[in-house]
C-alpha cells in the first residue's frame, strides 16, 4: 500500500513539473527546452495578438470618431473636420496602447511562472504611487485633454505654442508633436503650455512690395500690377484680392508700391512666390 501511495505521488509530482510554465529546478534537460520553447511560443502568440487587437481597435475608433464628428453640426468644414477626426483617433490609439501592450506584457510574466494576482497587485499600488508623486504627468494629461476639448489645434495645422512655430504632426496623451520649418520635430509637453497661436483657422494676408525709382512712370507700374492681380483673382488659394494698394512708401531711392491679397492658410508662401515672379 504505502509503496503504490509513493508511485502515486512521484506521478503527481512529474504532473506538477509538465504543466509548470517554467520549470525552475531540475529534471530532464530536454523536457526543459522543450518547455522553454513552448512559454516562448505562447509569449510570441500574445504579442501578436496584443498587436492584431490594436488593429482592430484603431480602425473602430477612427470609424466611430468619423461619425460622432461628421454627424455633429457646426460651421467647420471639411478639412478642419478632417483634422480633428485625425488628432482625436491619435489621442485614442495611444490610449489603447497604453492598455493593450500593459495586458500583454501581465500575461507575459504569468506564462513564465510569475503569480498574476501578485503582478495585479503590485501594478496597482505601483500605479497609485507613481500617480501621486507624478504630478506633472497628470497635468500633461489632463491639459491635453482639454486641448482636445477644446479644439484649440488639429494634426495638420500651423500653430506657435510657446514660440515654438511649426506643422502639428500628432497629440498623445502627454505630448504634442511639432515639425518646425527647419525640419525638426519638437516634443511640448501639454502641461507646460501657456499660449497657442492658430494660424490655420483663418485667411493670411499677404503684402507684396515692388521699389521703382523716381524717374520711373508711377501710372505704367501701377497699370503692370493691376494686370497681374487680375490674373490672379481665380487662382487656387487665394480668398479675396489680390488688390494695388498703391504707394505704400518712399524712400531715398524710390517708391514703394504695395498689392494685398488673402490666401488659404498655408498658401501665402506660394501665392507670395508666383505674384512675385509675375511682377
Amino acid at each position: 500500500m504505502d509503496a503504490m501511495y509513493e508511485n502515486v505521488s512521484f506521478q503527481q509530482q512529474d504532473h506538477d513539473k509538465a504543466t509548470s510554465p517554467l520549470p525552475l529546478g531540475g529534471g530532464n534537460p530536454e523536457w526543459t527546452v522543450a518547455s522553454m520553447m513552448f512559454v516562448v511560443l505562447k509569449i510570441v502568440l500574445v504579442f501578436l495578438l496584443a498587436k492584431l487587437i490594436l488593429t482592430v481597435l484603431s480602425q473602430t475608433i477612427f470609424k466611430a470618431t468619423e461619425h460622432s464628428i461628421q454627424t455633429v453640426p457646426d460651421d467647420h468644414d471639411g478639412e478642419t473636420k478632417k483634422r480633428r477626426i485625425v488628432t482625436i483617433h491619435s489621442i485614442g490609439q495611444s490610449i489603447a496602447q497604453y492598455i493593450v501592450w500593459t495586458g500583454a506584457i501581465l500575461l507575459g510574466l504569468s506564462l513564465l511562472g510569475f503569480d498574476m494576482k501578485a503582478l495585479i497587485a503590485v501594478a496597482g499600488v505601483s500605479g497609485i504611487l507613481v500617480a501621486v508623486g507624478s504630478q506633472v504627468i497628470l497635468r500633461d494629461f489632463f491639459t491635453g485633454t482639454f486641448l482636445i476639448m477644446e479644439n484649440q489645434y488639429s494634426v495638420g495645422e500651423q500653430v506657435t505654442i510657446d514660440n515654438v512655430e511649426g506643422i502639428v504632426e500628432s497629440v498623445e496623451l502627454r505630448f504634442t508633436r511639432l515639425r518646425t520649418f527647419g525640419g525638426e520635430t519638437v516634443s511640448i509637453p501639454h502641461g507646460s503650455i501657456t499660449k497657442v497661436v492658430n494660424h490655420s483657422r483663418s485667411a493670411k494676408r499677404v503684402w507684396i512690395h515692388s521699389n521703382i525709382t523716381y524717374e520711373s512712370d508711377q501710372e505704367t507700374a501701377l497699370k503692370v500690377l493691376r494686370t497681374v492681380c487680375a490674373n490672379f483673382e481665380k487662382h487656387p488659394g487665394v480668398l479675396g484680392g489680390p488688390e494695388v494698394l498703391g504707394v505704400s512708401d518712399t524712400t531715398d531711392t524710390g517708391i514703394k508700391l504695395t498689392v494685398f491679397c488673402e490666401t488659404q492658410p498655408l498658401e501665402q508662401w506660394r501665392i507670395q512666390r508666383a505674384i512675385r515672379l509675375e511682377i
